[in-house]
């Protein structure tokens, strides 16, 4: 992905570069060397016609390219809201009226199996290749001239990279609970379970930071594959 854009970047600067060129060779041409074979018309129109072509193709494929990194964010996304809502119905028999959380035994199991299954389907968004590959320090700089999808998508990850720490944390603890023998480990233990669990629930509660730009992010994603859909059909 980073590499065909890259190309696309440096053969838009090859093309400009070269138009420059003919341009001052083609009038010292006509100015003392008018015998040149090198600057026959035909030629240069010819290069640059190869060079634009190959200019085009690498723009269809890195739109094709844009086109199947966002096809594979919608897909996890869809994923990660499926296995949070599965593991907001487990955490809602285990939560009090005052908001502090009640383990019973039993529930332990169901309890880990929805915590892991959220924390792979984060880990797996987490290391997903973005849809735009602009760093974050280049779109932070160069905010202006973004797009609004590579802007969006910033928002988001900067949300959801503490509550992928999170769910991971929290995820170890609780399986790392019932191989501790010492009351004072397991108590640190099963306290920075509880606090990083906490974080993760709220974090999916509906107004939360990393909720509205999940909203916010999906919409662009779906707008994004929207418009190349209908130019899509219409061609």
């Amino acid at each position: 992905m980073k590499r065909l854009f890259r190309g696309i970047v440096i053969l838009s600067f090859i093309t400009i570069i070269c138009i420059i060129v003919y341009l001052l060779l083609f009038a010292l041409k006509r100015m003392y060397i008018e015998s040149w074979f090198l600057f026959d018309r035909s030629v240069i129109i010819g290069f640059l016609s190869g060079l634009l072509l190959t200019f085009i193709i690498s723009l269809v494929n890195y739109h094709h390219a844009l086109r199947d990194h966002a096809k594979e964010r919608a897909s996890l996304l869809n994923a990660f809201s499926a296995e949070s809502e599965s593991f907001l119905r487990a955490m809602g028999q285990i939560q009090n009226s005052d908001g502090t959380f009640n383990i019973p035994e039993q529930l332990h199991p169901a309890l880990e199996r929805a915590l892991a299954r959220l924390d792979d389907c984060a880990g797996k968004l987490a290391r997903c290749e973005r849809i735009s590959p602009l760093k974050g320090t280049t779109i932070e700089k160069r905010g202006k001239l973004a797009s609004k999808i590579a802007k969006t998508e910033l928002a988001f990850d900067q949300a959801f990279a503490p509550f992928a720490e999170s769910c991971s944390t929290a995820f170890v603890a609780h399986g790392s609970l019932p191989y501790f023998h010492d009351e004072t480990e397991r108590w640190n233990t099963q306290e920075d379970f509880l606090r990083n669990l906490k974080q993760v629930f709220e974090a999916l509660e509906p107004n939360s930071a990393m909720q509205l730009a999940l909203q916010a992010y999906r919409g662009r994603i779906d707008r994004f594959l929207g418009v190349h859909n209908v130019i899509q059909q219409a061609a």
